[in-house]
């Protein structure tokens, strides 16, 4: 996957990887609102090369941003 940082996108998703062996990707944020009110959505991954693959992306996303902003 080739990331465009010309064009602006968000990824509103929430996604917590453990020892790249486990993701959760969930749609929840930490608010009242989304704790008492919102219907949120979640799902957790045990497949190793997709949780590998979900931290690859971060990865390299992160490192592509310190060098766009000149921070590494």
């Amino acid at each position: 996957m080739v990331l465009d940082f010309s064009t602006r996108a968000i990824l509103h998703a929430k996604c917590v990887v453990a020892d790249r062996r486990t993701a959760l990707v969930s749609s929840a944020n930490f608010t009242e609102a989304a704790q008492t009110s919102n219907i949120e959505a979640g799902v957790l991954i045990t497949y190793e090369p997709f949780v590998r693959r979900i931290s690859e992306y971060f990865e390299t996303s992160c490192q592509r941003l310190l060098k766009v902003c000149k921070l590494q």
